[in-house]
């Protein structure tokens, strides 16, 4: 989540407490409560069209209700199967903001799936695996296609807009975690593989594994989305600098500030730079902002806009919610704005007065790095590169977030106890424009990166292949 804004938020708008709900939640004006549907999935929906910021934007009500009577019922409360009905319909609304919260498995629970998948080109392989031949084309896991159960694991995957690549992207990401919800838990796995070349099938039934030893497999294409640190790094190669920016949600700020402007010097001097964003999700905007105040020569914005359909959580939801990360009740409430359609909007960025450029400063062309999991505060600090400097060059594919809107700040949890946790915020942002955006789309490559099979076997980063690096 864009966290900083929160923080910010007493500076940037004043604090007005609203003792009324608008009558634009769509919940009606009457003095009667409603209570909350029997459903646990319509209570959720049912929250999600009173307070999201835009409900229907790629769904329209309609089509929302059919869905939700597709899946009502699904699973007992508690279960992986109830908590994939959330997600299967959640993840039609295009916000990638969106979560539902899974049922933990236990520690010892050797349940999940022992391999992980990449596609290159038009193949899957296996991306790392216990007892696996890494590289092998699979064929079919529980004896279904592969090409059939990760178009319907592409179901389960939040994305903003309605972008089938980008969604089978990140269930390829999400890899088993969305086997999981869609397949459930299971002691035993079966997957058939042939090596590339081959006409020869083998099926293997490999034992689940837990959760942590899940977390050790090590992906053969790790470099196609870089090292994960936490705090940015600078490496170069020949002339060319790249700085690898993982992550916005480091909770240790004063580091990441700190890293920055101790890299600055160099980030000055570089001959050919690169802000490498692939895989980063998102987190504290600032951050974002403080990387471009090295890169920037004038001063710029990311926002041009922020909206919001409520300022108060409406009955029979407020007792169920929490405000998270960092959100307060009173940033709700004290949003105030010129009335629109559907809500109110402040025009402008809170956060311009810290988008001033700072010395040492880089003053060259640019290069992007994106990928289809660049999303959030990532997206922001890209948009605003683009919308404020002369030179980009964007290597990569389409990102996860749009470049032109997204849904972020102010994140509550709901949780009525009755089923899945929901996970969602409150605030629409505009972002600034910026050359060649498509509303409804994530930034666009001018450099489009496929990985090969030569790069997945000798562990080459295709990125800087892309970029004319040996």
């Amino acid at each position: 989540m864009d966290g900083s804004a929160n923080a910010s938020a007493p500076r940037a708008i004043v604090v007005f407490r609203w003792l009324l709900v608008s009558c634009l939640v769509a919940l009606g004006c009457g003095t009667e409560a409603m209570p909350l549907p029997e459903s646990p999935l319509e209570a959720r929906v049912a929250l999600l069209r009173a307070v999201h910021p835009a409900p229907e934007r790629t769904l329209p009500r309609a089509d929302l209700d059919v869905l939700v009577d597709r899946f009502r019922g699904h699973g007992s409360e508690g279960s992986i199967a109830e908590a994939f009905a959330l997600r299967r319909v959640v993840a039609e609304l295009g916000d990638s903001h969106l979560a539902v919260g899974l049922p933990a498995p236990a520690p010892e629970e050797a349940t999940f799936a022992p391999f992980l998948v990449k596609r290159v080109g038009e193949r899957y392989l296996v991306d790392a695996g216990e007892g696996l031949a890494v590289g092998d084309e699979v064929v079919a896991i529980d004896g279904e296609a592969i090409e059939t159960l990760m178009a319907r694991l592409a179901e389960l995957s939040t994305v903003d807009g309605d972008r089938p690549a980008v969604r089978l992207a990140e269930a390829e990401r999400r890899f088993t975690e969305h086997l999981r919800l869609d397949l459930g838990a299971r002691d035993e796995w079966s997957i058939t593989t042939r090596p590339i070349g081959s006409e020869e099938r083998v099926t293997h039934r490999l034992a689940g594994i837990t959760v942590g030893e899940l977390a050790a497999l090590e992906r053969q294409s790790a470099p196609v989305w870089g090292e994960p640190s936490p705090l940015p790094t600078l490496s170069t190669h020949g002339d060319v600098s790249v700085l690898r920016l993982a992550t916005f949600g480091n909770p240790d700020r004063e580091s990441f500030l700190e890293t920055i402007a101790s890299l600055a010097p160099e980030l000055a001097v570089a001959g050919r730079l690169v802000i490498d964003l692939r895989g980063n999700e998102g987190g504290d905007r600032s951050l974002g902002i403080a990387v471009a105040r090295h890169l920037l020569a004038e001063p710029f914005t990311q926002w041009r806009s922020v909206s919001a359909r409520v300022r108060a959580i409406p009955e029979p939801f407020a007792p169920h919610v929490r405000f998270v990360f960092g959100a307060t009740e009173d940033s709700l409430e004290g949003f105030v704005g010129e009335p629109v359609e559907g809500g109110w909007r402040v025009d402008g960025d809170p956060l311009a007065e810290l988008m001033e450029p700072a010395e040492p400063s880089y003053r060259g062309p640019l290069v992007l790095f994106v990928d289809d999991a660049t999303n959030s505060a990532a997206v922001e600090l890209a948009v605003a590169l683009q919308a404020h400097h002369d030179d980009v060059t964007v290597i990569g594919t389409e990102t996860q977030g749009e470049c032109g809107w997204h849904v972020g700040q102010l994140p509550i949890l709901y949780d009525d106890e009755r089923g899945a946790p929901l996970l969602l915020s409150l605030f629409a942002i505009e972002h600034v424009s910026s050359p060649g955006c498509v509303a409804g789309r994530g930034i666009q490559p001018d450099v489009v990166v496929e990985l090969s099979l030569g790069d997945f076997t000798s562990g080459r980063d295709p990125f800087l292949r892309a970029l004319g690096v040996p």
